[in-house]
């Protein structure tokens, strides 16, 4: 067991940094372990806090994450419990492929300056809960192979941007593993392009008209997996491919439809099928004012203010399923904040079938299967707060 109270970095190294086991604890008021060439972990336990931990944003001038690396930054065991006065995880080139993770940092929870990939080709991946930070994973390319990450941020989810892209270009690749967003700012967001071929995504955006659950500047292509991206309807981007578009689609492109009641009997208990509608047939009783992650007096919520929507599709803790036209149910959750847009894809779509979004056992909504162009031109801004 080793266990570090240190005024500047807890563990440093302008070489290599290798963690093989052991217990370590680490109080840092700068970085908790550092690197300057590559930092390598294959087992341990470790906890590490710095700085004042989440609830304070450390000073510009000082770098306070707890694992760094100027570097490559590699974890494929261990277990991970981190509190950062700014980044949780932070390097140049950041490959996370196992390990479980408990993150709460004031700025990025994971940032790679370059390449950040979660998760082996071969299905295996890590465990990522990141309760709160500003963004929740950001790199040039972000490459989701495998594993589980379960993020609240004040500001995007994920986030691909940063001061160069390289020859890959900006970039979210999905190909596995499954990822529940709930973000303050924008779910996914892209200053290039998203793809996806498997997986599940489930993406719950800012219910304000600055942000939205899909935000790409050029192309998101989709070609397999399950996603649910929920936000509000101004700034909704589609993805290109075959997908289910309930509620308007705002200015970005997309499909619109009309709102339809389905046949008395057709929609029976909490199953029945789905579809887009631009006004929801029933609203849900309850309302909220569509904030639902806890909010630190000093980290703000990322974006403006939320303001009551009309035509709300989902509201906070409404339970809501996605049903065809036999009352199959192809996807179940429950809602987190406001939403009045929702974009649902998943290989049981059939082109030109109606579905149903049922939300606490009614249906409110109703949309054909369509296959969707997609529409960019929308830049983010290369996210992160604090010091390199």
């Amino acid at each position: 067991m080793l266990t570090i109270d240190a005024q500047t970095n807890g563990l440093a190294s302008d070489g290599t940094v290798t963690i093989c086991s052991g217990t370590i604890t680490v109080r840092a008021q700068e970085d908790g372990i550092a690197a300057g060439e590559s930092l390598v972990v294959s087992g341990g336990a470790l906890d590490i806090q710095t700085g004042q931990r989440h609830e304070q944003l450390a000073d510009e001038t000082v770098s306070t994450k707890c694992l760094k690396s100027d570097a490559a930054l590699s974890i494929t065991g261990g277990t991970f419990v981190l509190d950062s006065a700014e980044d949780g995880v932070h390097g140049v080139e950041v490959q996370l492929l196992g390990g479980s993770f408990s993150i709460a940092a004031s700025d990025d929870a994971i940032h790679a300056d370059e390449a950040l990939t979660i998760g082996q080709a071969s299905g295996k991946g890590p465990a990522i809960d990141i309760s709160t930070c500003y963004e929740g994973l950001e790199g040039a390319q972000v490459y989701l192979n495998a594993g589980s990450v379960n993020l609240c941020a004040t500001d995007d989810g994920i986030n691909a941007a940063g001061d160069e892209s390289g020859a890959a270009g900006y970039l979210i690749e999905i190909s596995d593993g499954d990822y529940w967003i709930d973000a303050g700012g924008d779910g996914l967001d892209s200053n290039g392009n998203i793809a996806m071929t498997g997986g599940t995504m489930e993406i719950y955006g800012a219910p304000n008209q600055e942000n939205s659950a899909l935000d790409y500047e050029n192309s998101f292509d989709y070609q397999g997996g399950t996603l649910l991206a929920a936000g509000i309807t101004g700034m909704t981007q589609t993805p290109t491919g075959l997908c289910v578009v309930f509620g308007e689609d705002g200015s970005m492109g997309g499909m619109r439809s009309s709102a339809q009641q389905p046949p008395d009997g057709e929609m029976g208990g909490q199953q029945q099928p789905a579809g887009a509608a631009q006004t929801p047939l029933e609203q849900p009783d309850e309302q909220t004012d569509g904030q639902t992650m806890e909010e630190s007096d000093d980290v703000p919520r990322g974006g403006p203010a939320a303001a009551q929507m009309e035509n709300a599709l989902l509201e906070e803790g409404t339970a809501f399923s996605i049903q065809d036209e036999a009352g199959n149910v192809l996807y179940e959750g429950a809602g987190v904040k406001q939403a009045n847009s929702i974009i649902f894809a998943c290989g049981q779509l059939a082109e030109g079938q109606t579905y149903s979004l049922v939300v606490n056992g009614q249906a409110v909504a109703t949309a054909q299967a369509a296959q969707q162009q997609g529409t960019g031109g929308r830049m983010a801004e290369p996210g992160g707060l604090g010091q390199a």
